[in-house]
C-alpha cells in the first residue's frame, strides 16, 4: 500500500470499486497503520458490512482504501 490512497466511504464509492474490479485494502479503523487485509476486489456490501475476498468486514472497525 502506497502513501496516496483514497478510503471509500459511502455506497457509492463501494460500487464504483465494485463496477471497476479495483484492489481494496482493508486497515483497521481504530489502528490506521494495521493493514487487515491486503487487497481484494470488493464482492458484496451492505450498510454493516464490506465482503471482500471471501470475508466480511465491519464498515465501524474498518476503513477501505484503494491506492491512487
Amino acid at each position: 500500500m502506497n502513501d496516496t490512497y483514497r478510503e471509500l466511504r459511502s455506497d457509492a464509492d463501494l460500487l464504483a470499486a465494485a463496477l471497476l474490479q479495483v484492489l481494496v485494502y482493508v486497515v483497521d479503523a481504530h489502528d490506521t497503520d494495521e493493514v487487515v487485509d491486503f487487497g481484494g476486489v470488493v464482492e458484496a456490501y451492505t450498510l454493516l458490512q464490506v465482503k471482500i475476498n471471501g470475508e466480511w468486514h465491519g464498515r465501524h472497525d474498518h476503513s477501505f482504501r484503494v491506492d491512487l
